[in-house]
């Protein structure tokens, strides 16, 4: 059986192109993926302009919430399709 891998992906609140995402973790647990999600979250404040929902100085800080409909969160994947991210685990 092959091994499952997956990757968490979302997007830069910075980007000229809000719709674009990228994996910023992986691994081949989904739940550690989820756990380091939920533990990164805060509750809402603002920075100057930009509205965080994420540790501040944290590694997803300028990250926005996942947009399910955008192929966003916790997704499944091949092990030919894991980016050059670092492993949670």
């Amino acid at each position: 059986m092959a091994p499952h891998f997956f990757i968490l992906k979302l997007n830069d609140m910075r980007s000229s192109r809000i719709q674009l995402s990228e994996a910023v973790a992986w691994s081949e647990d989904p739940d550690s993926l989820q756990q380091f999600l939920d533990r990164e979250r805060v509750e809402k404040y603002t920075d100057g302009r930009w509205d965080k929902c994420f540790h501040q100085g944290g590694p997803l800080e300028w990250c926005n919430e996942p947009w399910l409909n955008l192929g966003q969160g916790v997704i499944q994947v091949s092990p030919g399709e894991i980016p050059h991210v670092g492993e949670l685990g």
